[in-house]
């Protein structure tokens, strides 16, 4: 697991755009190629602060590194590169979610609305039968 030495870049890039997956790759090869610099860099007979140091700074500062990703496009998440079909997309999965809802929420609830739509419809026969009866009294000689 790749240390938290990365940690500012990896939460500029992902609130750029860049794909997680993009972020994820990126700040392990970073953290894998820092390590080989500093390995290096011991070898060459450097102290260990000082081949810390020296392999950041080899690396470049998070900035360039954020640039550097930002300036290519294919990285950037599809709700970033296409914004106008995430836009359709999202909406289109509202209007579905709000779609379903009533159908999920009778699901569940079966028995209730058997018994009601019963009772709704003794309701509707009472009244127009007595609708019925009222008109023909009216109509009666």
């Amino acid at each position: 697991m790749p240390d938290r030495e990365f940690q500012e870049l990896e939460r500029a890039l992902l609130q750029s755009g860049i794909a997680r997956v993009y972020v994820e790759r990126t700040i392990l090869e970073l953290t894998e190629h820092r390590a080989d610099l500093e390995r290096e860099a011991l070898a060459a007979g450097m102290s260990s602060e000082a081949a810390a140091s020296a392999a950041r700074t080899s690396l470049g500062s998070d900035q360039t590194i954020s640039a550097a990703i930002l300036a290519r496009p294919e990285l950037f998440d599809w709700s970033h590169r296409w914004p106008r079909v995430a836009s359709c997309v999202s909406s289109a999965l509202f209007v579905g979610a709000i779609a379903e809802a009533p159908v999920v929420f009778c699901i569940h609830r079966a028995a209730d609305i058997v018994r009601w739509g019963v009772a709704g419809a003794l309701a509707a026969l009472l009244v127009g039968s007595l609708g019925a009866w009222l008109n023909w009294m009216i109509t009666l000689p």
